[in-house]
């Protein structure tokens, strides 16, 4: 609940040159549900709680657990559900029985993006994109590395590095992993008392204007995707940093993009499809490029905000 604010999107996002807008996390009692509840709300909650049971227990038990803010992103890696809020908390769910496991606290902004990913060694790793980049170990809620400085909208990880999108345009690339955190950061008991922290990137991808809000990658492809609020989305060597192709024509600022390989055919083709504030849904050939690509109408009468192929 927003109040003035329906669609839950940052007001200061409105306008295509600007950026989202940094809210400060308050403090405050995230175990009580009226306390996190707008006033004219609460005769609302108690009606709720007495006559509409969930599947997982109670709405009670439900608004007891939830974010007092705008929930921005979600990733499930095996059992985990992560989710980031503009409450400037991450969270840790089970995804079978939705129950909260650990509360990720450390963010001074909101949280815009968030990633989960396997690392080389095969512990779970979520992030989330706000003031700095955060790695977050979901079996405790420790904070294990912090990557950069400033504002960063979305973040990507694969299973050795991860990449952060700075509210200035350029992507920053990070090796990360469980045996640099510990021979970097400073561990007592098997907790993080402080974590691996960096601000210089293994590779800066630089060509972007604004901030990137989506990004994708194929692994076997080598390939990355990338799209931003300054209308174009790109195609990135995954290994060099190279730009392959400028994605041009969308008219309002881009919110995701997602690539996908068709196999049905005798050969193999990838593309690329982006979505944005201009109501397009826009495909892209990742061989060629450019072209503008096939354009698809969208069913929806907002903004598109999210992608999944």
């Amino acid at each position: 609940c927003v109040p003035g604010n329906p669609h839950g999107e940052p007001p200061a996002a409105l306008a295509p040159a600007s950026r989202p807008r940094a809210m400060v996390g308050q403090s405050r009692d995230l175990d009580s549900p009226r306390k996190g509840l707008p006033a004219c709300l609460v005769p609302a909650w108690t009606s709720l709680v007495k006559r509409f049971p969930v599947t997982m227990g109670s709405l009670d038990q439900a608004l007891t657990r939830a974010h007092t803010a705008t929930i921005k992103g979600v990733a499930v890696v095996d059992d985990y559900l992560f989710t980031g809020s503009w409450d400037s908390y991450a969270k840790v769910w089970h995804v079978e029985t939705g129950e909260r496991l650990v509360n990720c606290v450390g963010h001074q902004q909101d949280i815009i993006g968030v990633s989960g990913a396997k690392t080389r060694l095969g512990a779970t790793r979520f992030f989330t994109a706000a003031d700095s980049v955060r790695s977050w170990d979901p079996r405790t809620g420790d904070c294990t590395a912090i990557f950069g400085k400033g504002t960063y909208y979305c973040v990507m990880a694969t299973h050795t590095h991860v990449f952060c999108c700075s509210s200035s345009g350029q992507i920053e690339k990070y090796r990360y992993g469980e045996d640099l955190e510990e021979a970097e950061g400073v561990y007592a008991e098997g907790r993080v008392v402080t974590p691996y922290q960096t601000s210089k990137p293994e590779q800066l991808l630089s060509s972007h204007k604004q901030g990137c809000m989506g990004l994708d990658a194929d692994l076997d492809a080598k390939v990355l995707v990338s799209a931003s609020l300054d209308q174009t989305a790109k195609l990135w060597d995954l290994d060099s940093g190279e730009v392959l192709h400028t994605l041009e024509g969308h008219t309002n600022q881009l919110r995701d993009c997602k690539l996908f390989t068709d196999r049905a055919g005798a050969a193999e083709r990838m593309y690329a499809f982006t979505a944005g504030r201009d109501n397009l849904i826009i495909q892209w050939d990742v061989a060629s490029g450019g072209g503008g690509g096939a354009r698809a109408p969208s069913a929806h009468l907002e903004d598109l905000l999210h992608l999944l192929v």
